[in-house]
């Protein structure tokens, strides 16, 4: 607790580890419900999930292998990580909101497109911020935080869900917007302050 607290002091690395726990309650949120969820509306079977769970799985291969890096030729983290964040909250209440089955398997990718994306910048903004010889305590406080974050997700996501199945996908992805419209000030300060990482 003593060296979290000494962590958390600067505040843009509040700012960032918070994102970090936020990002990951997000989907920890959602996850576990799914299978209820895409059963209770769509009547999915396991094979059902299984192709969904399989496109999602490829739009976070592609994500993380190609369009990151794509992406930063043009963008820095900062800004990747306020579009991503539109991504995968419209993408996640959309999910909530679809009125079908075959609407929800197209939305899927962008959800791991978006949360990759968010995944690996804010990773590398709190190494980016960090002294270099702080870097592993930093690293594994982050770590910390996510898992926190997937422990208290699926409770939170399952009491939600037992009053209404698609609340779980439309409170995370007001949760995801929220992030970006109190953060957008400490974004803005660390992209004018930090040099590009490229």
């Amino acid at each position: 607790l003593k060296v979290t607290r000494e962590v958390l002091r600067p505040k843009n690395m509040a700012f960032l580890l918070l994102l970090f726990f936020f990002v990951n309650l997000s989907l920890a949120l959602i996850i576990g419900v799914f299978p209820i969820f895409a059963e209770q509306k769509f009547g999915w079977n396991e094979a059902q999930n299984g192709y969904y769970f399989g496109l999602i799985g490829v739009g976070s291969f592609v994500t993380q292998v190609y369009l990151i890096r794509l992406m930063l030729k043009r963008w820095d983290e900062t800004q990747i990580i306020r579009i991503a964040l539109v991504i995968f909250g419209l993408a996640v209440a959309g999910i909530g909101l679809a009125p079908s089955g075959l609407l929800t398997l197209l939305i899927g990718p962008f959800t791991s497109f978006g949360f990759g994306l968010l995944n690996v910048n804010t990773q590398a903004l709190i190494s980016l911020e960090s002294k270099p010889e702080e870097q592993g305590i930093v690293m594994g406080v982050a770590q910390s935080f996510a898992s926190l974050a997937r422990v208290f997700g699926p409770l939170i996501g399952g009491t939600i869900a037992s009053f209404n199945i698609s609340m779980p996908y439309i409170v995370s992805g007001v949760v995801t917007l929220a992030i970006l419209f109190f953060g957008k000030d400490y974004l803005h300060y660390m992209r004018l302050t930090r040099k590009p990482s490229r």
